[in-house]
């Protein structure tokens, strides 16, 4: 063996292994030292320990109650009031601010009071009444109650921080019920990774709920090779949730995707858990990672060395 194919070969080898290595359950609300509980939970009744949950007529009032905890050896000034529930840019259930018009559930609620000092170690019951109007549409409507810990407020440069805690309310109007989900549209777009994010897909789903009952989809989505039609990848996404008469657009992350490829996203959406009615969308697309463009790029230098050490070695016989 020549000399310097003593050394040639493992140079590829170790600058080839290089290349392939380089990097790149429900509870009640609580927070802290305070929590919110429902003071009356029906164990026939599923999440009643967490939530409220009602399923009232129109026109009908309730009385209830929840119960305020104070886990910490001081005591605590805790401000109340009921708000109307919302969703965010994920599609998850959030409620709205003390500020914010109150139109629904946060209209419908009447604290007995709006402010309660809990002893150390202690807890408060507060009692509410929850009155349904006569023209409620059939249907589910959210919201809930808020607790504000009085004198805690923090500041962080010119920002003041509140902290905050929310006890859900759900309400379903007993009537004929409409589920109706509609995907409006279905995007696929290639994010390159950086040294903090790896490559990834992301996945766009803008959907409406045209029915009278929120609605928590789940979509199964499959990762298709263009070329021979096998199924590269699968995952299973909650789309959060979706109020009756709204839209949203939800956005997810996939991760841990191949390296290049042409591909057919196929996604399965469906209203519930337990439903089995599906609304099936497809987005294409083409890619070429940062990392598949690198592996790509040392093995072109790696041939072109080699073929330059094989023109070099043809000259040192002659």
């Amino acid at each position: 063996m020549k000399h310097w194919q003593q050394w040639f070969l493992p140079f590829i080898f170790i600058f080839s292994l290089f290349c392939l290595v380089s990097p790149r359950g429900i509870l009640a609300a609580e927070s802290g030292s305070i929590g919110l509980f429902p003071a009356h939970p029906n164990p026939k009744i599923p999440y009643s320990q967490a939530w409220l949950i009602y399923n009232l007529v129109a026109g009908e009032t309730k009385r209830d109650a929840f119960v305020v905890v104070n886990k910490s050896s001081k005591p605590v000034a805790v401000k109340l009031y009921p708000v109307d529930a919302t969703t965010t840019k994920d599609g998850s259930f959030a409620l709205k601010g003390e500020e914010a018009k109150r139109e629904g559930v946060g209209a419908w609620v009447k604290l007995s009071t709006n402010k309660v000092v809990v002893p150390p170690k202690g807890k408060k019951v507060v009692e509410f009444t929850i009155s349904v109007p006569r023209n409620a549409e059939v249907g589910d409507h959210m919201g809930g109650v808020i607790a504000e810990r009085l004198g805690q407020l923090k500041s962080t440069g010119p920002l003041k921080i509140k902290t905050r805690i929310g006890l859900r309310i759900y309400e379903t109007v007993p009537g004929e019920l409409k589920k109706e989900l509609s995907v409006k549209s279905f995007k696929v777009a290639y994010l390159g990774g950086n040294k903090t994010s790896p490559d990834q897909l992301r996945l766009t789903f803008e959907l409406e709920n045209k029915g009278d009952v929120h609605l928590d989809p789940l979509a199964a989505v499959e990762l298709i090779n263009n070329l021979n039609g096998q199924v590269v990848a699968k995952r299973e996404l909650s789309l959060g949730t979706i109020f009756p008469d709204s839209s949203t657009k939800v956005p997810v992350s996939w991760t841990k995707i191949p390296l290049f490829g042409s591909f057919v996203v196929r996604a399965k959406v469906r209203y519930a858990k337990d439903d089995n009615h599906f609304i099936t969308k497809e987005a294409r697309i083409f890619y070429i990672s940062k990392k598949a463009k690198f592996i790509a790029g040392s093995v072109a230098v790696v041939a072109l060395m080699g073929v330059a050490f094989l023109v070099v070695g043809k000259e040192v016989k002659r």
